[in-house]
């Protein structure tokens, strides 16, 4: 008779599992600081309040906002296609290849 607790195995193929797991979260939080980081680095609260602007009347801010809103699809689709070729890229790593946001220029209006 055996005492093996079968419910407590883990193999490897969950282990990896459970690796890939960890990096894509600590990807996804990286790319999430990073969005913050260039939302406040414009004086806005956080990356979802400046995306409300962008059905402001104020056309200054409607533009950051829509600007703002086409970087982050782009720095997202760039995750995907990093962690598509290469699922072990370390967040440092996707963070070096994500686009640089191009701002509206003071004064300009979509």
């Amino acid at each position: 008779m055996s005492n093996i607790d079968t419910g407590r195995i883990v193999t490897a193929g969950m282990k990896a599992a459970a690796g890939a797991a960890r990096r894509r979260a600590a990807v996804r939080a990286a790319v999430e600081a990073h969005l913050a980081a260039v939302a406040a680095g414009r004086g806005y609260g956080s990356a979802e309040r400046l995306i409300s602007y962008a059905m402001s009347g104020q056309a200054a801010w409607q533009a950051e906002a829509r600007a703002f809103a086409r970087w982050r699809d782009r720095v997202w689709e760039t995750v995907f296609e990093m962690q598509a070729r290469d699922p072990e890229a370390p967040p440092q790593s996707v963070l070096a290849a994500l686009p640089e946001i191009g701002w509206p220029a003071p004064g300009a209006e979509e």
